[in-house]
């Protein structure tokens, strides 16, 4: 989804992270952590898809504004603003995140909460390839590395890359032990593997655009630089993303 930039910087202490930092850290992995359960809870496969998306970039449009009014930098955001340089700046982007929106929310009802972020992670790989292919930006040997690994437990959780010895040779799985599957019928099990291939689709095409409109939004700020998009106001920015 396309997010809310805090522009606060975090206090780092000489010897390390300062405890600001650790606390903004924990709470976003704690967020990454239960976002896939709370969604797949409260947004169930039944519900418009529209709405969930309309009502969430409702939501941070008023909440963007109300930071501004906060800080009181509303004058200075809109200082040389024009529909021009928002369709320059925020337009491809703001589509591309409309399409990971919906993307995002088939992968929430389809996948389990670990599946998701396993492969949602990959949107790390799509950033460094999309920043290289639009924007020329090359990575590290030790990034690349990094990036390998990523892509690696991405493979591993989908069991396109089995690691064997993880499992315990005298576990049985639910097929040896016998009768459970027996009952269930082979309509159910056809239906779940199409909605698990249906959300591994989805998550990799939103990892995929979610690195794309970044590199888009980052090129786009870059270029525009010293113009009407120069020290863009991050708040004002979700606002347009939102529109």
């Amino acid at each position: 989804a396309t997010p809310i930039t805090i522009v606060a910087p975090l206090k780092v202490a000489s010897s390390g992270l300062g405890i600001e930092a650790i606390v903004s850290m924990s709470l976003l992995a704690l967020q990454f952590g239960l976002q896939p359960s709370l969604t797949r809870k409260f947004t169930p496969k039944t519900i418009n898809r529209s709405t969930v998306v309309f009502t969430q970039d409702i939501v941070k449009f008023f909440r963007a504004g109300a930071a501004i009014l906060d800080t009181g930098g509303w004058a200075d955001a809109i200082v040389g603003w024009n529909v021009r340089a928002w369709l320059t700046v925020a337009g491809i982007p703001a589509l591309l995140y409309l399409v990971q929106n919906f993307a995002t929310l088939i992968a929430y009802q389809n996948l389990s909460p670990l599946t998701f972020n396993v492969l949602n992670q990959t949107k790390t790989l799509s950033a460094a390839l999309c920043c290289y292919l639009l924007m020329g930006k090359v990575q590290s040997r030790l990034q690349i590395v990094s990036l390998l690994i990523l892509f690696s437990s991405a493979c591993v959780i989908e069991k396109i890359l089995p690691i064997r010895f993880w499992k315990s040779k005298d576990a049985a799985s639910p097929i040896e032990n016998g009768a459970e599957v027996e009952d269930k019928s082979q309509e159910l099990k056809s239906v779940n593997r199409d909605n698990h291939t249906q959300g591994i689709f989805a998550v990799l095409l939103a990892s995929f655009i979610s690195g794309l409109a970044g590199s888009f939004t980052q090129k786009n700020l870059q270029s525009a630089a010293g113009g009407v998009a120069g020290g863009r106001n991050s708040y004002f920015f979700t606002m347009e993303l939102c529109v």
